[in-house]
């Protein structure tokens, strides 16, 4: 008789769901897939508020969103001023009003994201082949230190009144990649397809997409108590926030090595638990 490996559970990824966590406002109300900003409420059917904190990350979008708008879109919400998937759908809809306005059609309330209460979301972002533990767990977050530095991700687009010096010199090489390779790119959609997927260069824009990347990353990481890219394992920093929270009274010592253990050594440990 042979035994078959279960299988590991993983939680499902967001897509506009509505679900209750452990936060000041238990009912989370999630943007759709490679959305950016969450939304809270008391009861799953009661009006939503965004925190606090993510005032001047909306104030940002806007700016870019009246510099750089989108094209026309079979969705209408997608052409919002607050647009899906960066926003929930109810904001959206919200944003489409005669007079629509920031303070008068959206309501704010303090400490009420997991940002605010080192807590994780208990969905994901994205499955393991799109992203590293740290996005699959944190990517809305992502998304929204991109705007807090005053980046539209999915464009590269940065806002020279709010984006760091040195970001903004990583986006200039990106540009200038992405310019030169479009220079020579045919006119026909289809044959443009063909051309970007042999272009050469592909490897260089890709890596300069990623060098701007990691800078926000670790925005992010920083902001949730997480180790940088490549400076340790993310899921433990996780799961070390996590305990320290339910632990929050009492110090914590990471990878404590007392002598009798040897070699080996306690990943989280209390002194003043026995």
């Amino acid at each position: 008789m042979t035994c078959k490996a279960r299988k590991k559970c993983s939680p499902k990824v967001a897509d506009g769901d509505v679900v209750r966590e452990n936060l000041p406002l238990a009912w989370v109300h999630y943007p759709g897939t490679y959305g950016t900003l969450l939304a809270f409420s008391d009861l799953s059917d009661s009006e939503p508020c965004f925190c606090s904190c993510s005032i001047p990350l909306i104030q940002n979008y806007l700016e870019l969103r009246s510099l750089y708008p989108d094209g026309p879109n079979a969705n209408i919400l997608r052409t919002a001023a607050l647009a899906v998937p960066y926003f929930p759908e109810f904001a959206a809809k919200r944003s489409m009003e005669p007079g629509f306005s920031v303070s008068n059609h959206l309501t704010f309330k303090e400490a009420i994201c997991h940002r605010c209460n080192q807590a994780a979301p208990s969905l994901r972002y994205c499955v393991e082949m799109y992203g590293t533990a740290f996005a699959q767990s944190y990517g809305w977050y992502i998304n929204q230190a991109f705007l807090k530095l005053g980046i539209l991700r999915w464009g590269m687009i940065g806002l020279d009144s709010v984006c760091p010096t040195d970001l903004l010199g990583k986006l200039a090489s990106f540009k200038a990649l992405q310019e030169k390779r479009d220079a020579g790119a045919p006119s026909d959609k289809w044959e443009r397809r063909v051309y970007i997927a042999r272009y050469p260069g592909k490897r260089a824009i890709a890596q300069a997409r990623r060098d701007v990347t990691r800078v926000v990353e670790d925005d992010a990481r920083s902001e949730f108590g997480i180790c940088k890219v490549g400076e340790g394992w993310v899921s433990e920093s996780i799961l070390a926030t996590l305990v320290q929270r339910l632990f929050a009274s009492q110090p914590m010592l990471r990878h404590y090595r007392p002598e009798w253990l040897g070699a080996l050594n306690w990943t989280f440990s209390f002194q003043t638990c026995n």
